[in-house]
């Protein structure tokens, strides 16, 4: 199972923000979380309209290893769909600095389509995250065994604390989703400098050889 990773400030119950750097991952295993309760530092939005009581939690139903998970559950009401954030604990990240968020999902249902995106911003706000472009897009989720995917690598514009939003949109009637070891970590990337390569004016223009996950 994953390790959690977290630091907490315990006098006042702020969390002091991780910093994915130098190798060292920040991972997601959910183990240290009381299902339903959230792992420590990370939150919710439920933006179903009109509202509902399905939200994204911790679980201990179907776990990819040790015994929690994050998952959102089926709506009984068939005329809601999906509209659903769960965040990521904050992280501090570098400016220019590459990161890779990693994860593994399944569904409940083979024969059901369950749908989500992965955004990167600066609040754990939908509106925010919304207003950029995803990291990673998921349709047609019908898998029962859990498959391993990685967002876009994502490059910290500026230095600062920043959060992952996952959001579930699945239309109505569909299954259960789950997300399970995520993690986080810095990418080190080979600058490749040739002969016919010229001259490297911006980050843009430069190639970097760096593996799957």
């Amino acid at each position: 199972a994953f390790s959690d990773t977290i630091s907490v400030t315990f006098n006042n119950g702020n969390i002091s923000p991780f910093s994915p750097q130098f190798g060292i991952r920040y991972e997601y295993g959910f183990e240290n979380a009381c299902p339903p309760a959230l792992f420590c530092g990370m939150s919710v939005n439920n933006d179903n309209y009109p509202p509902d009581v399905q939200q994204w939690e911790t679980s201990s139903l179907a776990p990819h290893t040790g015994n929690n998970h994050m998952a959102i559950h089926a709506n009984s009401n068939s005329a809601i769909a999906k509209n659903d954030w769960f965040y990521s604990a904050p992280l501090h990240l570098l400016a220019g600095k590459l990161y890779r968020l990693s994860f593994w999902y399944s569904s409940s249902n083979p024969k059901a389509s369950e749908q989500f995106q992965v955004y990167a911003g600066n609040t754990t706000n939908s509106f925010d995250m919304l207003a950029t472009a995803p990291i990673y897009s998921k349709s047609n989720i019908a898998n029962q065994v859990y498959v391993k995917d990685s967002a876009t690598d994502f490059i910290a514009p500026l230095s600062g604390i920043y959060y992952f939003g996952f959001y579930a949109h699945s239309a109505v009637a569909q299954a259960n989703l789950y997300i399970d070891d995520i993690s986080v970590k810095e990418v080190t990337v080979t600058q490749l400098q040739t002969g016919s390569c010229g001259t490297l004016n911006s980050l843009n223009d430069v190639i970097y050889a760096n593996p799957v996950y």
